[in-house]
């Protein structure tokens, strides 16, 4: 049906939809569907939704036992539509024609011209020489631009009747033949399966007696390089946080982090009380030793923290000093 709107060698085989039943490639009952099926655009979907109904009917009826594989054959149901509106969609909005028109037009001014303007034009001192009667130079361009449009106009449609153009009804025939000798006669068959050379470890690639020097191997353009052994350094291990680099110590990021760690050691919750307290905790020492941490903080909630409110933090640390 795409290939009867697209194509002016199939329209021909198929003038009428009676045509195509008469050809095999539709049932009259089919055929009365389509004819029964109102709508105002064309009908290619109609056989797209006949093969979904039959793969959904094949299913319930354990034809097909796993969903993965109704999957795949709907997916190609899907690629096969999907190449069909392709195909439509080069014949519905070809090379607009004003481009070819304003091409053709510019190519034959300029040679029209060309014939005047390079003419030459001898004088009576001068001797008589061939080359100058004759313009290849011009002669040679013209012929090119002129090939040049005449492909030009044989890709403007692609299904033509042009020697050059896609020869649908082949295509056709091939896809059905080949299609109804894979389903009926090469379905599930393959020779007898033996024992490639190929699996032998010393067997090698073979190639004509004419060809004997081996192919190049393929490999990358710094595999033969050698480094002098002036150059090579010994191998050290690097610090991946020195290669990042130190926080700054006015880092609002840094000093939001070192303060919840501090709140973390000193146990100390979140508060919505005065903005400047002064806080005095005794914490002991993993030596079980008193300390007492004098530190001057604004605390930051949650809503302004969120604002990127700065973090003032002054501690005195008082503790006692270790021999």
């Amino acid at each position: 049906m795409v290939y009867r709107d697209i194509s002016m060698r199939v329209r021909r085989r198929f003038p009428t939809m009676k045509s195509l039943m008469e050809a095999g490639f539709i049932f009259e009952n089919e055929l009365h569907e389509l004819e029964q099926t109102e709508t105002g655009y064309n009908k290619y979907w109609v056989p797209i939704n006949w093969c979904n109904s039959i793969v959904w009917r094949m299913q319930d009826q354990k034809y097909i036992e796993a969903p993965v594989s109704t999957n795949n054959v709907l997916n190609n149901i899907r690629d096969f539509r999907t190449q069909l509106e392709n195909l439509c969609k080069f014949d519905w909005v070809p090379i607009p024609i004003a481009y070819p028109q304003i091409v053709f037009l510019a190519v034959r001014i300029h040679f029209f011209f060309t014939l005047f303007t390079r003419q030459y034009i001898p004088t009576e001192a001068e001797e008589f020489l061939w080359y100058r009667c004759i313009p290849l130079i011009p002669a040679t361009s013209f012929f090119l631009y002129l090939g040049w449009m005449k492909v030009a106009e044989a890709l403007l449609n692609p299904f033509g009747e042009d020697d050059d153009d896609f020869e649908g009804n082949w295509v056709i025939d091939k896809n059905i033949k080949t299609g109804m000798q894979i389903v009926d006669q090469s379905h599930a068959e393959c020779p007898i399966l033996n024992i490639d050379q190929f699996s032998d470890p010393k067997f090698g690639p073979m190639y004509p007696d004419i060809l004997l020097e081996h192919p190049h191997v393929l490999q990358g353009s710094a595999a033969d390089v050698v480094i002098p052994e002036s150059e090579k350094t010994k191998m050290v291990h690097v610090d991946s946080k020195a290669s990042v680099g130190s926080t700054s110590e006015n880092d609002p990021i840094s000093i939001r982090r070192r303060f919840r760690r501090l709140s973390s050691r000193l146990k100390l919750g979140r508060s919505e009380s005065q903005p400047h307290t002064k806080t005095q905790q005794s914490v002991k020492s993993p030596g079980g030793e008193s300390t007492h941490s004098a530190f001057n903080l604004q605390f930051v909630t949650e809503e302004n923290e969120d604002q990127g409110l700065d973090l003032r933090i002054d501690m005195e640390d008082e503790s006692p000093k270790k021999p």
